[in-house]
């Protein structure tokens, strides 16, 4: 419930703060207040998984410390070990937040106001990433709740300070500043809260770094570091691309659809993997049947939502923005039918992969990889005939051609040819039915907002 809450404080956003900050502000304006958003969405690309590692290690420890004789590892070693990973990937954050910085403001209006911003961006997302131990920490001690609904308050007094600033028409700097203080002040009060609690003394008595930990570390977490930074770290990737190469223009338009079609994409992944934990337990007790079925439903609830959203952003977002005044706009017609489509393919490859994984086998890795690549190469080869919309032409070819029919193949291997064509079914249905709405509501002009 407290993730749940967390995450809609997020999405609100764009109902409450996007609206006066596209009507009220220029294009250039609009571009650096999307732009700096780019490091803070870099850090899970710097994380690369370590969060979640370090959460099992944090929970494995603390359980093992009332029996010593059976622990594998001393907790002190892994509290002292996760600390000093962290160290080091602090200071990648802020060589890479630096970078990003640098490169953006290339194409930017050389103001003040813009320097300041960047800086005082780009330490606030490094005090924040410095204490991600901590809220691992929390989370495994059981202080999800407490993080979660701490998480939600700052964002939502934070959303409502800069919608505020925003109708009144403040420097743009304010609104920055006001996230940016509300990342130091999350951080503060995470690293504090580590002291609080049953378990809080652990993480300040005698700790050691120690290798044979760091070890475990590295080898749980660097398949899904590579599988992170081949998927979402080319997303962001392309994102800082056009921050800092596009035209203002062409560049907040990109920013802002990229934006609607993440919170899509994330949004409609809920319904297929609140089901994994069942599947997982389905699969042990060997009722193959049972998981097919529960996989089709989930499937089927995510796609439908997914298709929901996406007409959403392509079809009603577009008349919003239009309405509100809007300063900037999203991308064109024909890049965004290709882009909703590419994503509901990826959905589809996705959810089949995902069902094979409660084998404990794992491909994201290896799997995200070869699409990342194979869509940079496509995207660069054709780019010189299609430009801007390059872009998910290669996406959408990469799911179509790699990660569907690799989903196919495992899920194939695991349930039968009968239960992934079904299974398959429930996942493309809905995306051709996209398909198929879109273009009518757009070549028959039918405009769902007058």
């Amino acid at each position: 419930m407290a993730t749940w809450v967390s995450f809609a404080t997020r999405a609100a956003s764009f109902v409450v703060l996007y609206p006066f900050v596209l009507r009220g502000y220029d294009q250039t304006d609009i571009l650096f207040w999307l732009s700096v958003s780019l490091p803070g969405s870099m850090l899970a690309l710097v994380d690369a998984g370590m969060t979640p590692t370090a959460v099992r290690f944090f929970a494995y420890g603390v359980a093992a410390s009332e029996e010593p004789s059976k622990a594998k590892w001393d907790l002190g070693a892994v509290i002292g070990t996760v600390r000093t990973v962290y160290r080091v990937l602090t200071l990648a954050a802020l060589v890479i937040s630096i970078g990003l910085a640098t490169w953006v403001m290339r194409n930017q209006p050389q103001l003040p106001t813009y320097w300041i911003g960047w800086g005082i961006t780009v330490l606030s997302v490094t005090a924040y990433f410095y204490s991600f131990p901590h809220q691992a920490w929390l989370q495994a001690t059981q202080r999800i709740p407490e993080l979660r609904f701490r998480e939600a308050k700052f964002q939502l007094s934070a959303m409502c300070v800069s919608a505020v600033l925003a109708m009144i028409h403040v420097d743009i700097l304010a609104i920055v500043l006001v996230n940016a203080a509300s990342l130091f002040a999350l951080a503060v009060l995470h690293i504090r809260s580590t002291r609080l609690g049953p378990t809080g003394h652990f993480w300040f008595a005698r700790t050691r770094y120690d290798r044979t930990v760091a070890k475990d570390l590295y080898d749980s977490s660097w398949k899904s570091g590579v599988g992170v930074a081949a998927s979402y770290g080319l997303n962001q990737g392309i994102c800082a691309w056009y921050a800092g190469a596009a035209s203002p223009g062409i560049a907040a338009q990109f920013l802002l659809t990229m934006r609607l079609l993440q919170v899509a994409s994330q949004v409609s992944q809920a319904p297929f993997y609140t089901k994994i934990p069942t599947l997982v337990t389905l699969y042990s007790k060997n009722q193959l049947q049972a998981v097919v079925d529960t996989a089709k439903t989930g499937t089927a609830r995510a796609m439908w939502t997914y298709v929901v959203l996406a007409l959403g952003v392509s079809i009603v977002a577009p008349e919003l923005l239009r309405l509100l005044g809007s300063k900037t706009t999203l991308m064109p017609a024909s890049w965004l039918l290709i882009a909703v489509m590419a994503i509901g393919f990826e959905r589809c490859g996705a959810m089949l992969v995902q069902t094979y994984t409660i084998t404990n086998i794992v491909h994201w890795h290896w799997l995200n990889s070869a699409v990342a690549m194979l869509a940079v190469l496509i995207a660069f080869l054709i780019w010189p005939f299609f430009a801007d919309i390059s872009v998910p032409i290669s996406w959408g070819a990469c799911m179509l051609t790699l990660y569907v029919p690799v989903g196919y193949y495992l899920t194939y291997q695991l349930l039968g040819r009968r239960n992934v064509n079904e299974l398959l079914k429930k996942a493309l249905l809905p995306t051709v039915a996209l398909a198929a709405i879109y273009l009518a509501l757009h070549f028959i002009k039918i405009r769902l907002i007058p």
